[in-house]
């Protein structure tokens, strides 16, 4: 009897999480600022969905330890060119290098799966020109009050990853922190942030996977963003 109370708890824990998350991808749904485009205004609305973000549906475990946040979804340009099915069933496509280096540093350090994790952006529209289009700090840190950390708070996990110093320095404003000028000095400051429950989770930053990123940071050695992830492990242990 205890181990079905148990599972019952889980379920209904996991069915009022999900109707929080619900109410807060509907208030994205219905607020894209003027300078973005919804998820709904491509291929007539088939990249929509339930999530804040797509890329949820990757990585949507409710009870997560650990959070990936990264920066945005998609750009007016990418989203205007092919018809790419996998954004329908998986929210991102596997294949690319910065889904594959992601996944491989979250076997190599966590021990997870991308699967495992609860992973969505922090800014959750479309922004106008390419994938490397810069985003105004504005955007950034609108994205942070109103979208990421309400989902912290909801699957309050152990810890969130974020991926890129803009990331990073957007959630620790939003939450009343400081901007950081280098990444490097990001990766040395991780804080900790603490919800209405009693919960608490550390928010670290971590090199984005993508090109730019991944190879800036180990511009000065080829195996700086493994060593940074080895010692984001050895703090939380």
């Amino acid at each position: 009897m205890k181990n079905i109370s148990h599972a019952v708890s889980a379920v209904l824990s996991d069915r009022h999480k999900r109707c929080r998350l619900a109410k807060i991808a509907q208030k994205r749904q219905e607020n894209t600022p003027i300078d973005a485009y919804s998820i709904k205004d491509f291929y007539c609305g088939a990249y929509e969905s339930e999530w804040v973000s797509p890329y949820t549906k990757s990585a949507s475990n409710l009870n997560a330890n650990v959070m990936v946040l990264l920066q945005d979804w998609a750009s007016k340009e990418y989203l205007s060119k092919v018809f790419r099915p996998e954004l329908v069933s998986l929210g991102q496509d596997p294949k690319l290098p910065t889904s594959k280096r992601l996944a491989l540093l979250l076997e190599q350090h966590f021990d997870l799966k991308l699967s495992d994790t609860f992973a969505t952006n922090l800014y959750p529209f479309i922004k106008c020109g390419s994938l490397s289009s810069a985003m105004t700090w504005q955007g950034l840190l609108m994205g942070a009050k109103q979208y990421a950390l309400p989902q912290i708070e909801i699957v309050t996990p152990q810890v969130v990853i974020c991926l890129g110093l803009n990331v990073f320095n957007a959630l620790s404003v939003a939450s009343g922190g400081i901007r950081h000028k280098r990444l490097d000095c990001a990766i040395e400051a991780p804080f900790m942030l603490s919800f209405k429950n009693g919960d608490c989770c550390y928010v670290f930053a971590q090199a984005h996977t993508g090109f730019h990123g991944y190879t800036s940071r180990n511009r000065t050695d080829i195996q700086q963003v493994d060593k940074d992830w080895k010692q984001m492990t050895q703090r939380l242990s």
